[in-house]
């Protein structure tokens, strides 16, 4: 198990590099294509792959503040 996070963590620009061009590349043939199952089918790949994301869609960093307990 540790080779394996420690493979992720030699290559995580490169994971997120193919996930960023998978994501492209979808996003093209979604376009071609007259279908809306794809487009809702990528639009929730994007949405998921957005709660992970530490960025907003405008580039600025994602400050997650604290929930204070009364």
């Amino acid at each position: 198990m540790t080779e394996v996070i420690n493979w992720v963590k030699e290559h995580y620009q490169d994971i997120i590099n193919i996930v960023a061009g998978m994501v492209a590349v979808a996003s093209m043939i979604v376009k071609l294509t007259p279908s809306q199952k794809d487009d809702n089918f990528l639009a929730k790949v994007v949405a998921v792959l957005d709660y992970f994301s530490i960025f907003n869609p405008n580039g600025t960093k994602v400050v997650k503040e604290e929930k204070k307990e009364d």
